[in-house]
């Protein structure tokens, strides 16, 4: 069983860059991890380090349950899928593949059962005797990969491998590697920026931003459960809003109030998990509200039985297709997104809408953690 395990791990260049800050990660075998966040956020110095092409500034990388930060890249079996990493258009898939263990001068016989072995999970058994300059873009791609996991590596990490392929190419790319690493028994990470492309790739996600790792959890509960303001705003699509509000306590019930003096009655259901609500309520801290579009309801069953309706002009639409995302004024001071059937609404249009309270995040302005217990 393979298993990888970071402990704060940092990454400093000469320059001082501080790329990746006390990084602590642990990734079983079997694993999907996606490390997703912007562009700079430290991803690919954090593969790099575990690959062994980077020095571990300070901390400690286990592979195995065995310490590996001063092992070499041929000790760790660890193997790299940089973005747009190219194949030898003059070999044959066969000698493509079979690259990697020639170098290793493993037996001409052995060479053949595993290449043979991943051309039957890639696809390719038909097209080994092929040169690669003449084949498709997602043919050259399997190949690429199947040059990584031939040898059968504990670790395979993979950095934006899909960022130079057209939108087709890459919803193909990402199932044909979803279905090899639910057949392979080794540790995958996957670096993108793209965050919805992360929700629909990972078994679990990590979240980075300026080298600290925001959050590790799973899709589902990421999106639901964002432990910060910049999780809450990175992950998803479309974007979380965000509304300044302050949070009252009046005979016994908790209120919201917005900008301009609107107000939300809070149910104790969500009252019971915020943290440290007494430290908030009638004070001057600020709170950020975060709601997402499709929590902004505007049917009408929701309305008869919301405890605050909100009239509302829409400014702004946008098809989804299914959907429409319109963007809503409702004063001066506070605008949301809501997702709606497409169709119902039009941009001028005088509408009303309410906040679905038992799926808002409350988040300290200040920290900009999240408040939820």
């Amino acid at each position: 069983m393979a298993g990888l395990l970071l402990k704060d791990v940092n990454k400093i260049y000469p320059g001082g860059e501080h790329a990746v800050k006390n990084c602590n990660l642990e990734v079983g075998s079997g694993d999907l991890l996606v490390l997703t966040g912007p562009e700079n956020c430290g991803k690919t110095s954090l593969l790099r380090m575990i690959a062994g092409l980077e020095e571990i500034t300070s901390g400690e990388l286990v592979l195995d349950g065995k310490v590996a930060t001063e092992a070499s890249l041929k000790e760790r079996d660890v193997a790299m899928l940089f973005a747009g990493q190219s194949i030898t258009p003059h070999l044959s898939v066969f000698d493509n593949l079979a690259y990697p263990l020639k170098i290793r001068k493993m037996p001409q016989e052995l060479i053949e059962q595993k290449v043979n072995a991943v051309a039957e999970i890639l696809g390719l058994t038909e097209y080994l005797s092929r040169k690669s300059k003449v084949l498709t873009g997602i043919q050259r791609q399997r190949v690429a990969l199947g040059r990584i996991i031939v040898r059968e590596p504990k670790v395979v990490l993979l950095d934006e491998p899909l960022a130079h392929l057209d939108a087709n190419l890459r919803a193909l790319m990402k199932s044909e590697i979803a279905k090899l690493h639910a057949r392979l028994d080794m540790v995958f990470i996957y670096a993108t920026h793209d965050a919805v492309e992360a929700m629909t790739m990972g078994t679990r996600i990590a979240v980075m931003k300026d080298g600290v790792i925001h959050q590790i959890d799973t899709p589902q509960n990421i999106y639901d459960h964002p432990a910060d303001f910049f999780v809450a705003d990175f992950i998803g699509s479309p974007s979380m809003n965000f509304l300044g509000v302050t949070l009252t306590e009046e005979e016994g019930k908790n209120f919201i109030y917005l900008r301009g003096g609107k107000k939300i009655e809070l149910g104790k259901a969500v009252t019971a998990n915020v943290k440290n609500i007494s430290d908030y309520e009638n004070t001057d801290k600020n709170i950020t509200l975060g709601i997402r579009p499709e929590d902004v309801r505007t049917d009408k069953a929701f309305l008869a039985s919301a405890q605050t309706v909100f009239k509302a002009k829409v400014y702004r639409t946008e098809s989804l297709g299914s959907k429409t995302l319109i963007s809503c004024e409702i004063d001066e001071f506070n605008f949301v997104d809501a997702l709606v059937p497409s169709a119902s609404v039009n941009e001028g249009d005088e509408i009303e809408l309410a906040f679905d309270t038992a799926h808002i995040h409350l988040f300290d302005t200040e920290s900009d953690l999240s408040l939820k217990a």
